[in-house]
Parts: C-alpha cells; structure tokens; sequence
C-alpha cells in the first residue's frame, strides 16, 4: 500500500538543555515494561564562552560475533550533512547511559567519539538508511541488555500492539542541566502500517520509499514532545512474543506519522562486524 505525501521529516535529535546480558522473548504482553531496560538514553554537549547546548537521543545493543554495537539513529550521532553551518555546535564526545534490569540508571557511562561520524547523516534518510553503529569496548558486554534475540528472518504482517521505550526530553530536562530518568513508553495499539509510499521530494518530483515503514497511529499526539525518541527499538506483539521490528527515525509532526527503519537495514548494517 502506497501514500502520496510530502516527506517532511521531523527528526528527533534535538537541542536543548540536556547499555551483555542475554535478550529473551516475552510471552506477555503485559510483561511490555520489561522492555524498557533495552533503551538507552545517549547525549552530549557543545558548549563555549557564551552558551551550552545538549543533544539526545535514544539507542540499544546487538550482540554480533562476540561484540556488543550499540545502534541509534544515524543522525543522532553526527547530525544531518545537509546542516553543515551547524555542525560546530556539535559535541565531539556524546555518553551512553546504562540501565539496571528495570531500566533505571547505574550512573555509569559509555563515551562515544563522535567526531567520526560527523557530516555522515543524511536527512531525511529515504534511500539510505538512518542507521548509525559503534562497537563499545568489551568490558561493557556484560553490562548491556541486547536485543538480538527478539530479531526475526522474516517480517510479514505486522498487526500488533507497538511500543517504543525512548528518553523524550520533556522528561529528562531538569534546570540547570540534563538528568536521565527511567525511559518513557510509547504504546499504540491502532494504526495503520505502510511497506512503502510515495512522497514529493525537494525538486517536486514524485519519488518512492520502500526503506522504511511508515507508522500511522490512531488517536495519537504527534508533536515536539517526542523529541529525544531518535534511535528508539520498535517493538510489536506478535501472537506469543515481543519482537524487534525497527529502528524509530523521526516523524512528520505535520502528517503525523511515524517513521521506522526496516530491520533489514540494521541486518546489512551490521555485516561488517
């Protein structure tokens, strides 16, 4: 099923004042908040003589041949290439905050060098997939919950209850700075789910997009208050499980929807590894 309309991207890396344990199936689906110790608040700030500004942003862990990568969404990590003028502003180190068991955090932090992935992001990402990795060193593997375990080969139908654990801002700003608080869930039971549409790119030309799910949701708010989600692990009940259906990458505040990373890009992604 295909939509014609203007992709105008709201992506969720945001200013503003402001991770192995073994991943395992979930045969409830109330059982939903034990999702939350696999998201992973990342941020970091740029600041100089005048000002100091943040940037977040939300994350998880693959294990892959014995090594822990943690992914979020391309542009977290390097901002978009389109808004070079912007890029001195960017922070040269951005920290992963890690999570107990239930999601809260240890105090304990995984700094990531940023400055090579700088001018890398590219928005919105339709024909290359928002997908950013780094691998963290192995003394942090056995401090991580990782998802792996919750991929599939194969995703056809998607149908069911969707929740996506992110690190909105509007929660975690506390004057005078930022402060990390447990991930806050995203829950949406009715909605309409697009393999690919169509959309009207800067030329005015009408181009398709089969990277990317396009998530619409019934009765939900769309707006600025989901900055902070970028990165986030989407996960949908599938009759006996939660499963891992995508990266979330941004939204169109106006259109409201969602925009999702399909897992196959993550799968490509991480062949390097």
């Amino acid at each position: 099923m295909t939509l014609a309309m203007k992709y105008s991207v709201f992506l969720f890396l945001f200013l503003y004042s402001v991770v192995t344990a073994k991943g395992q199936n979930h045969e409830k689906e109330n059982d939903k908040d034990s999702l939350s110790k696999y998201s992973y608040n990342i941020s970091g700030a740029y600041s100089d003589s005048i000002n100091t500004i943040n940037f977040t942003g939300t994350g998880f862990f693959i294990n892959i041949h014995g090594k822990a990568v943690f992914v979020t969404a391309s542009h977290v990590l390097s901002r978009c290439k389109e808004k070079g003028e912007e890029k001195k502003y960017f922070p040269d180190t951005m920290n992963i905050f890690l999570n107990d068991e239930n999601g809260h955090f240890t105090r304990e932090l995984i700094p990531v060098n940023v400055m090579a992935f700088r001018d890398t992001g590219v928005c919105p990402a339709i024909k290359y997939p928002d997908i950013g990795t780094y691998q963290v060193p192995d003394s942090f593997k056995s401090k991580v919950f990782s998802i792996e375990e919750m991929m599939e080969n194969d995703i056809t139908k998607i149908s069911g209850t969707i929740n996506i654990f992110g690190f909105p801002i509007s929660r975690n700003i506390e004057p005078p700075g930022y402060t990390v608080s447990k991930s806050t869930p995203l829950k949406i039971e009715k909605y309409e789910m697009l393999d690919s549409f169509y959309f009207i790119n800067s030329h005015g030309e009408l181009e398709s997009d089969s990277t990317n799910y396009i998530l619409i949701p019934t009765g939900m708010v769309i707006d600025s208050t989901l900055k902070g989600y970028s990165g986030s692990p989407v996960f949908e009940f599938n009759e006996s499980h939660w499963r891992f259906i995508g990266l979330l990458m941004g939204a169109n505040t106006t259109r409201k929807y969602l925009v999702i990373v399909k897992p196959q890009y993550l799968r490509e992604k991480l062949l390097s590894y």
